[in-house]
Formats: structure tokens, sequence, C-alpha cells
């Protein structure tokens, strides 16, 4: 398993043992390309892109990252484990 995959698992298990729920985006080619975990958390809105270390967010997954934060959500990306925990 890539590390990539390795930390989106853990954000997942750590989400749903917080009692909250995660939904993986898979357009499958087919409309607008989001980011790769929305979640619902003690009522919020949770947007997160998951990206291995010394990578990026897209300039598409930005806009979405960004949208869903003038929304009122929050969103974010995460390289490391410690990262998603700052902005969880």
């Amino acid at each position: 398993m890539t590390p990539e995959k390795q930390l989106k698992a853990r954000i997942r298990n750590h989400i749903r043992s917080l009692g909250g729920v995660v939904f993986t985006n898979v357009s499958h080619g087919y409309g607008g390309s989001g980011v790769d975990l929305h979640c619902c958390l003690q009522g919020h809105f949770y947007a997160i892109e998951v990206k291995a270390p010394g990578n990026k967010p897209t300039a598409r997954q930005n806009v979405v990252l960004d949208a869903v934060s003038a929304a009122g959500g929050t969103a974010f990306w995460c390289e490391e484990f410690a990262d998603f925990l700052e902005q969880l």
C-alpha cells in the first residue's frame, strides 16, 4: 500500500472512531474531480485532500477546497497524520 493510501486509511479510521462518517470521491472519469475525503463529524463538514509527502494539491483540488471553505465547511490538505490532527 502506498504512503498516501495508508494515510487515507488512517484518517478514515480515526474519523470513524470519533463517531464521524467518511465518503470517498470516486468519479470514474465522470464529472469534475473533487478531493479525496468528505466527512461529517459532530455536525461539521470536512473536505480533505491527502497527498504523499512532497506533493501538493492540483489547481482543481484547490478550487474545491476553497469552495468548501467559502460555504462554511473546513477544507484542507495534509501529507502527514499530524497535519490532519492539527486541522481537525
